[in-house]
């Protein structure tokens, strides 16, 4: 009896039962965690200087280079994808109405994070990512960077079990956008124009420089990657049209089983929500990764090249694997074209394939949706009490709006890339989609 108490009712082991208070006093607490992470440097690296190839993906990805979230959210992500694809693909069958499968899933995907975890904290010291340092020095920064990395995954299974409200991948994007987002306004950092003037990087700061300068110009008009005021602005922009799309939705009508209550049973045309945009991106970054690593021992290779954006310290590919490469703001869009064309083209086709992935593994099919309606006591007019029939009537929606808003949302995301605002365009439509899921959970455990 105490087993079926401590289950719920699909199967997944209910969360831990704790007052609104304390989950928020644990939230906070990751948050604190997180951020220090993102900002502690890592000790043995002997300067953080030289390039960066992951740049363009580190605040999706919650990392930051040469610090203790050098991987951020990778290795959990990365987990999830592997098993995505294994299921996708067939080669191995999980049956996620059954609660042993779906326990053995999440098992899977632990193990398989803790395993790249181990991975990339011994190739990055070992593969020389910091420079030729000494045996001792690259031991030093692997056990840095795994149990840094462990803890990341730690943090993720404490939210998962209820200790803190959302869930870890989704609390740390948004903690690295913002942290992107203020570092962008106010970096103390100052650089060096060519009329030799001084200015800060921080886009706030450079502004009242320009106004007390009488310069209005450079401050709204920076080149390469240093933030300036239209990237300020394009936030507010990236964020009105993401608020609006998020909200559309397709109502299905419904009505309750014991009381007859006429109803509706809202579907968001954007089904899978933000999940395929972090899929699509950790996947794109794990391209960027082995291609960076074929270009580094070939560098004559065309496939695999690299170079410098203009005007940045920065490398960016420039043969096949550009089109997997976001473009920083629209001056980037300009100088290339058809690169731009092509990751926005790669956002949309992963963005809904992953989206149509996702849907069965993380029950959202159609078979999912109608048991749930059942032990709701919810009902279809005009349809029978049976699963299966309601299942074949939510067919007409799900898997189509699976595919669409994958689609649509690959689109967006890629578009507001273009855009270029401070904490990137993906970035932002990510951090919207949580905020609001975040809402939606507060005002839900402030009722219980």
């Amino acid at each position: 009896m105490n087993l079926k108490k401590n289950r719920l009712s699909n199967g997944k082991e209910s969360k831990r039962n704790l007052s609104f208070r304390s989950k928020l006093a644990w939230t906070i607490g990751m948050v604190i965690i997180y951020m220090a992470f993102l900002k502690i440097p890592i000790i043995g690296i002997p300067m953080e200087g030289g390039t960066d190839p992951f740049f363009i993906f580190r605040t999706i990805t919650a990392s930051n280079r040469g610090h203790l979230a050098e991987f951020g959210i990778i290795p959990i992500v990365s987990a999830v994808l592997i098993m995505q694809l294994l299921i996708g693909s067939k080669l191995i069958k999980v049956n996620f109405s059954d609660s042993e499968d779906r326990r053995l899933y999440k098992v899977a995907i632990k193990i398989i994070a803790i395993i790249i975890t181990l991975a990339l904290a011994l190739i990055f010291p070992f593969c020389d990512v910091y420079g030729d340092l000494k045996i001792s020095q690259n031991i030093l920064i692997a056990v840095q960077l795994f149990l840094v990395g462990f803890t990341i995954l730690l943090m993720d299974e404490l939210l998962q079990r209820g200790y803190g409200l959302g869930r870890g991948v989704t609390l740390f994007i948004i903690t690295s956008v913002s942290f992107d987002i203020f570092d962008g306004m106010f970096n103390l950092t100052q650089d060096v124009t060519e009329g030799g003037l001084v200015w800060f990087r921080g886009c706030i700061l450079a502004f009242f420089q320009g106004i007390a300068r009488g310069d209005l110009k450079t401050p709204f008009c920076r080149i390469g990657k240093t933030p300036d005021m239209f990237a300020f602005f394009m936030i507010f922009i990236v964020f009105t049209i993401a608020i609006y799309i998020i909200t559309i939705k397709v109502e299905i009508p419904a009505q309750h089983r014991i009381e007859s209550i006429p109803s509706r049973y809202p579907i968001r045309n954007f089904y899978t929500f933000y999940v395929p945009v972090i899929l699509t991106s950790t996947f794109f970054s794990i391209i960027y990764f082995f291609s960076n690593i074929i270009f580094s021992n070939y560098p004559q290779n065309k496939v695999c090249s690299w170079d410098l954006i203009p005007y940045t310290e920065y490398l960016k590919p420039t043969g096949f694997f550009s089109i997997f490469s976001p473009p920083y703001g629209p001056e980037q869009v300009i100088a290339y074209p058809f690169q731009s064309l092509g990751y926005m083209l790669m956002m949309i086709l992963f963005c809904g394939i992953f989206s149509r992935i996702w849907i069965k593994t993380a029950g959202m099919d159609s078979i999912s949706i109608a048991r749930n309606f059942l032990e709701e006591d919810m009902l279809i007019p005009g349809f029978r009490e049976d699963s299966k029939t309601i299942a074949k009537y939510l067919n007409q929606y799900i898997p189509t709006l699976a595919w669409l808003g994958g689609f649509f949302m690959g689109f967006i995301a890629a578009l507001f890339d273009f855009l270029g605002p401070l904490g990137t365009g993906t970035g932002i439509l990510v951090t919207v989609c949580v905020f609001r899921e975040y809402y939606e959970l507060i005002i839900k455990e402030r009722k219980n």
